[in-house]
């Protein structure tokens, strides 16, 4: 880190000297640019010169430089509405009630400032409109920047804008170095911006009423005074708290819900639950909607229950985690376990102790009385944990619908109480009698739940099988809704029509259409500057696996690629979405994966999915679990393995230069494969991960996101480190192999959490393997801090080209980081070349790195 001050001088410099671009460019035509043919009529005396001309335009044209980690930093991005890329669908834009405007939130980052800027830009509807119609080419209509909020602190500067009316906008917003998200009003007809709360820690979600009553959550702390004084006795805690004296630092913040009435400014706390938000792996919040009905009476709180009612231990899932956290597994035998024990354990998992962990799942629907400020259960029944719950009120304050939620298990047992055991439902409550009824089944992906005229309902969803919307319509009829056709609803859709647009290859931009007269058109240009740029070219690879697994991926080609030529490979795990404009890593990931800054410099770049395209025969054979065949560190290195022989195979790639990336839980695959698999990595990087080692499973301890330590049993290990288990441990955890792990290693870690692969690191540089350890000690699991990211995604376009491409940047700033990296070469080349080197405890040191011998020969 010492190198910092330097490289930002450098980045500084860089940045100033490049040209700045605008995110709206009102010039810019949307068609006609001009006619061939009109030019080869000219005068027959012009030819050559226009020759000359067209010639020098094309050479100038195909000039471009290479796209690098500060062109991802500076891209102007769409962050909401966001993408869904999980299911190659998206969220629906920000219109206005009225559907006469909508909004939407562009970012970018600012390397010399290391600062995001969030800018909030209003669109009229009947100007894109006039746009499509027009006879003639015309402008762009220009939106309307209302706010711009730049933000140094780590965090969104912009999040969760909503519409107040047709004239006003509420959303939580942060300037400068300030990681509290304070929540701010615009007046879109005086232009009036006002700070609506001055909360210490922040406000997490919120919603207001006309009349300008809040309702909102926010963290709370407990007064640590005593427990520091005269000590404590531990509970189910993380090792964080440990060694924190000011529970503000800890790695778990607690949420409660406040409301705030419109004739006061003291806000009141509800009497809800505490709610647990991870930050130590940045900021995961779980779902803790807030939705105020029409006339201010209710409002609707997603939260944790505050105590599990014992009739919740029947629903399947319920059942599947206590089997989890408490190894008791249901399956079909009764009775559970005696009542007092039952209860025992469902305590344990919604404590009401500060900053204790407590189950994610525990989730329920309540309602608030707004003029009392009284909660109570809407449901005896969870709340789904789908994340973005939608809830969505009758025009008359009568009835919500909950997209989506268990239901009460108060039905003699047949098939309908089997049915509300397994799986939630779209619900309908009647809020004054609290009667409810199912409207449908919940699809998977429900991304829109919506009233229509004469209260019909209409879902619609997106069919992950075709990746295409699909929309059904119900009708009450008595005390049940049923389905009905199409023909029979009074609904049209918007006029407008907007889509992000985006592909493998192409930038996302704003497309709009008119559904009247089928034209349509882009209405952004937010990112002239990549016409300049090589990016490489993106195409979809399928491949598969030793047993026959079939995968797809996404194979990004440097410029100019020719096959053939054995590029080198890098590997980057996770996931991948096909209709993603692949950047940096899946998703938008900027931590740690640079995917068009690698191919620029001359490497194969593999964006791998993390499952199967579908169950294959081998799959099939053995209904018998077995760790080497289906447990995901297995199946992970399977995958690798399947895609390195393939383009290996095509001619693509050099096999003896293959580097890996692994960030999050895929750190924990990319180590299993470094010290398991037969084929020779050549260089390497983890990034602020997750690893399947004891360690590791400790440190999970007091942790409840996503599955604690019972992950480890059940599929990292496949067993508990205990009796017979240990055994399997030491066979299957990385920990006990560390001595084959010959690939030169970096590693990064984000925030101030342990990082579970200290032990790996320790022991790699005690026996003296090439490791380094990056530590961005601000940083969130997903980096948002320009300079953060240029540091991670940077620093490994240097790692892999120096590793695999035996090429040095001359950049001065960056001397002291290649004498540290000749240095590791040193070490590596002197430890793999030489048989038996014998390490400080005595034993061969190097004895299992002979398949690393053929890497890097051509250095």
């Amino acid at each position: 880190m010492r190198e910092l001050p330097r490289l930002f001088t450098t980045i500084v410099a860089v940045v100033l000297n490049a040209s700045s671009t605008a995110c709206f460019k009102p010039g810019a035509e949307t068609a006609s640019r001009g006619s061939v043919g009109r030019v080869l009529a000219a005068a027959s005396a012009f030819i050559v010169v226009v020759g000359l001309i067209s010639s020098r335009v094309a050479a100038a044209s195909t000039h471009k430089r290479p796209f690098t980690v500060i062109d991802s930093i500076d891209m102007t991005k769409i962050v909401d509405p966001a993408p869904s890329y999980t299911d190659g669908g998206q969220q629906e834009f920000n219109r206005s009630p009225d559907g006469q405007k909508f909004v939407v939130v562009l970012r970018r980052g600012h390397l010399a400032t290391d600062e995001v800027e969030d800018d909030l830009v209003l669109f009229k509807t009947k100007d894109i409109l006039t746009f499509l119609n027009a006879k003639r080419p015309q402008k762009r209509p220009p939106g309307e920047i209302l706010a711009v909020f730049r933000s140094s602190s780590g965090k969104a500067p912009i999040e969760s804008v909503r519409w107040q009316g047709n004239a006003t906008l509420a959303f939580i917003g942060r300037t400068g170095k300030q990681e509290a998200g304070q929540l701010y009003s615009l007046n879109l007809r005086t232009h009036a911006l006002n700070k609506l709360t001055d909360t210490p820690a922040g406000v997490f979600t919120f919603d207001l009423d006309r009349q300008g009553a809040l309702v909102y959550s926010a963290p709370v702390f407990p007064d640590w005074t005593e427990r520091n004084r005269r000590g404590y006795v531990v509970g189910p805690t993380t090792i964080k708290n440990l060694t924190i004296t000011n529970p503000r630092n800890g790695d778990i913040r607690d949420l409660a819900f406040f409301l705030r009435k419109s004739n006061s400014s003291v806000p009141v706390r509800l009497d809800t639950g505490l709610n647990w938000v991870a930050t130590a792996f940045g900021t995961l919040p779980l779902p803790n909607e807030i939705s105020i009905s029409p006339d201010g009476r209710w409002a609707i709180l997603l939260a944790t229950a505050r105590s599990i009612p014992l009739s919740w231990a029947n629903y399947t899932f319920v059942q599947d985690n206590l089997c989890s956290e408490d190894h008791w597994c249901h399956m079909a035998t009764e009775p559970w376990p005696p009542t007092q024990q039952l209860r025992a354990a469902l305590d344990a998992l919604a404590p009401t102790t500060a900053l204790a962990p407590r189950a994610f799942w525990a989730k329920e629907f309540l309602l608030l009385d707004m003029a009392h400020a009284t909660i109570r259960p809407l449901l005896n029944a969870p709340g789904d944990l789908g994340w973005g719950t939608q809830i969505r009120w009758s025009a008359d304050s009568k009835e919500v619908i909950l997209g989506t939620s268990y239901l009460p298990l108060d039905v003699p047992k047949g098939s309908e109480l089997a049915r509300r055991k397994a799986a939630p439902a779209v619900v309908e409550v009647d809020v004054p009698s609290g009667t409810y009824a199912r409207i449908g089944d919940r699809e998977s992906s429900i991304s829109s739940v919506r009233w229509l005229a004469g209260g019909d309902v209409r879902i619609e969803w997106l069919d992950k099988a075709t990746a295409s919307p699909q929309v059904k319509y119900y009708r009450e009829r008595g005390h049940r809704w049923v389905e009905i056709s199409a023909s029979l609803v009074r609904w049209a859709p918007p006029r407008l029509a907007l889509q992000i647009e985006e592909d493998l290859n192409t930038p996302p931009e704003i497309m709009a259409s008119d559904r009247e007269t089928s034209r349509k058109g882009v209405i952004t240009d937010l990112n002239p500057q990549l016409r300049g740029l090589t990016l490489g070219h993106g195409e979809i690879f399928e491949w598969q696996d030793r047993m026959g697994r079939r995968y797809r991926g996404a194979l990004i080609l440097p410029p100019g690629f020719r096959p053939g030529r054995h590029y080198p490979l890098v590997l980057q795990t996770e996931f991948f979405y096909p209709h993603e404009f692949l950047v940096d890593g899946p998703g938008g990931i900027p931590t740690a994966y640079a995917a068009r800054a690698l191919a620029n410099k001359g490497m194969v770049v593999l964006q791998m999915p993390p499952h199967t395209l579908s169950p294959s025969q081998a799959d099939s054979k053995d209904l018998t679990w077995r760790y080497d065949r289906d447990a995901e560190n297995p199946k992970f290195v399977a995958k690798m393995e399947g895609a390195i022989d393939e383009l290996s195979d095509r001619g693509f790639i050099d096999r003896t230069r293959v580097g890996l990336i692994g960030f999050s839980r895929a750190g924990m695959n990319v180590q299993y494969a470094l010290t398991f698999s037969k084929y020779p990595i050549a260089a390497a990087t983890i990034a602020d991960s997750v690893q399947a080692t004891p360690f590791a499973y400790v440190l999970d301890f007091g942790i409840p996101y996503p599955a604690g330590m019972a992950d480890f049993e059940q599929q990292m290990i496949g067993a508990e480190l205990w009796g017979d288990g240990i055994q399997k441990w030491i066979k299957r955890s990385p920990a006990f192999h560390l001595d084959k792990v010959c690939t030169p290693l970096r590693l990064e870690l984000n925030g101030t959490h342990v990082p579970e692969f200290w032990d790996m690191y320790v022991l790699l540089k005690r026996h003296q393997r090439p490791v380094e350890m990056i530590h961005l000690p601000l940083g969130a699991h997903q980096l948002v801090h320009p300079l953060y990211r240029y540091m991670s995604e940077q620093g490994d376009v240097d790692w892999f080209a120096f590793w695999l491409e035996n090429e040095v940047d001359p950049d001065p700033a960056k001397a002291a980081q290649y004498e540290r990296w000749q240095e590791l070469r040193r070490q590596y080349e002197a430890g793999v070349n030489s048989s038996g080197a014998v390490g400080h405890s005595g034993n061969q040191a190097w004895s299992h790195c002979e398949s690393q011998a053929s890497v890097h020969k051509y250095q």
